[in-house]
């Protein structure tokens, strides 16, 4: 469905705010800023919403280069790094699309 939809964005049928809503809801929904306590929205072991997040980018990231969209990238990746290191286990997998990501 998150590939899904950054097609929709790329045939412009949504607009870029809906996208960065999607990505803000991926990595605060149901987190608790506690870092000792967990949640059973979003255990420290699961990794799918930054999988999630790294699709969404990966479809439809590379038309956000202008403007207000890539200020709002900017921002969203910031958010996102903290989020990523604030898990502190890694799969390889997941630190691989991070890392196409940031580098």
């Amino acid at each position: 469905m998150v590939k899904y939809r950054g097609e929709l964005y790329n045939y412009r049928v949504v607009e870029s705010i809906v996208i960065f809503r999607t990505l803000y809801l991926l990595i605060t929904y149901g987190v608790n800023l506690e870092i000792s306590e967990t949640t059973e929205f979003d255990p420290p072991e699961h990794l799918f919403r930054i999988r999630l997040v790294c699709t969404l980018l990966d479809s439809c990231g590379q038309y956000f280069d202008r403007g207000t969209s890539k200020k709002r990238l900017d921002c969203f990746l910031l958010y996102f790094q903290v989020k990523f290191y604030l898990i502190g286990k890694f799969k390889f997998e997941s630190f691989f699309f991070a890392e196409i990501l940031f580098f």
